[in-house]
């Protein structure tokens, strides 16, 4: 699904863009396989969700090296400005903007942060276990079906799957190894030594 609808297509160019560079000259080359095809493209034209039109000047590059807390208060503050300058606009015409994070306590900070100046944000990251864990699993079964060339792809889809078997995909490649013979390093007893099966 390389479909994106919320995005400008200069944000689009510049993701397709990294993904080239990443895959192609990246100076170290054991992550060059760290993104791969498809590139991005736009949503179609009878998509509800259309994408936002060109703005070159929106991209904005910042060399300013931040202290995580830095950043929190600039982003908040951009954020803060952006809402604010459609502050007279019906809530209908007013855009979305999403904020990603790294890891779920940033965004919890993002939020915190928001909240302190006035934002009340819509947080996605406060789901349930299940919730995520489904989505992973959503996301690795997908991620397959748009690369089915893909061996990495396919086992991690395949782990999804027996998750019974193996355990949540977090851990999934320790406990399969754990669960190897010493002997003939095989699963399930096919050397036939029953004790460590």
């Amino acid at each position: 699904m390389p479909e994106s609808g919320r995005s400008q297509p200069s944000i689009l160019a510049l993701a397709n863009h990294l993904i080239d560079w990443v895959m192609t000259a990246h100076p170290d080359p054991n992550v060059r396989t760290a993104l791969s095809l498809p590139h991005i493209i736009p949503v179609p034209e009878n998509d509800p969700q259309q994408n936002p039109p060109e703005n070159p000047e929106g991209i904005k590059f910042i060399s300013k090296k931040y202290t995580p807390e830095n950043e929190l208060e600039a982003v908040a503050k951009s954020v803060k400005n952006f809402v604010d300058s459609f502050a007279e606009f019906p809530d209908e015409e007013k855009p979305t903007i999403a904020v990603l994070v790294p890891r779920n306590q940033r965004g919890v900070e993002v939020v915190n942060e928001l909240r302190k100046r006035g934002i009340e944000p819509i947080e996605l990251i406060s789901s349930t276990t299940e919730t995520r864990a489904a989505a992973g699993s959503l996301n690795y079964l997908l991620s397959y079906l748009a690369d089915p060339q893909s061996a990495r792809k396919l086992s991690k889809a395949y782990e999804v799957w027996r998750r019974d078997v193996f355990g949540s995909t977090k851990n999934a490649g320790a406990e399969r190894r754990s669960k190897l013979c010493p002997k003939c390093r095989s699963r399930a007893g096919r050397c036939g030594t029953a004790s460590t099966h």
